[in-house]
């Protein structure tokens, strides 16, 4: 193929790749502002859980709480320590950044005067999930684009051969040979042009 035709085929395809990426990056950021806002609804419906069962129950207290696998909630009895949170599987410190969600902390006094319970809710584990999914389909999405990328070079490659042939046939002309006749082959334009 031709420098023009190379030179054409790589700005089409560059441009194409432009598209894909802002296309990638708005999406990411619509998933950015999903996830913040999925983060805190799930933060908050475990909240409410939780402070449901230390209110209507005479028996629940933090330890309870904590044992009952509540995902993203942690309790503690006013003025107890807070229970560490497990870190083995969280996103990047950059993802969590990113998404922004704070613990939010409720107090719970209880109805029979029981001790006063501070649930925590945390975004550790959902942004965490969020992470998973938001990588795999990072992943599943560059593997597209490089693929569609691929076969926009094959179908610009095939489109722009004719282009080889027309430049051919315009170096005979300036040589003075005026004894052939140009059939390029290839989109309309070019065999009328030809």
């Amino acid at each position: 193929m031709n420098a023009v035709a190379m030179t054409l085929k790589f700005r089409l395809i560059g441009l194409f790749a432009l598209f894909l990426a802002l296309a990638a990056a708005g999406g990411a950021a619509v998933m950015v502002v999903n996830a913040q806002s999925a983060v805190r609804a799930e933060m908050l419906s475990a909240l409410e859980l939780a402070a449901a069962l230390v209110q209507q129950s005479e028996q629940v207290d933090a330890g309870r709480i904590n044992g009952l696998g509540l995902r993203h909630v942690r309790a503690r009895a006013d003025g107890g320590e807070a229970t560490p949170h497990h870190q083995a599987d969280d996103a990047p410190e950059w993802f969590a950044a990113l998404i922004g969600v704070e613990p939010i902390e409720l107090r719970i006094t209880r109805a029979d005067g029981g001790p006063v319970v501070v649930l925590t809710a945390e975004p550790h584990d959902e942004v965490a999930e969020v992470w998973e999914d938001m990588a795999a389909l990072g992943l599943v999405t560059l593997a597209l684009c490089l693929a569609m990328i691929a076969a926009l070079a094959v179908a610009v490659d095939r489109a722009l051969r004719p282009l080889a042939a027309f430049e051919r046939g315009l170096d005979r002309l300036a040589a003075g040979d005026y004894a052939f006749r140009l059939s390029p082959g290839g989109p309309p334009e070019l065999r009328r042009k030809a």
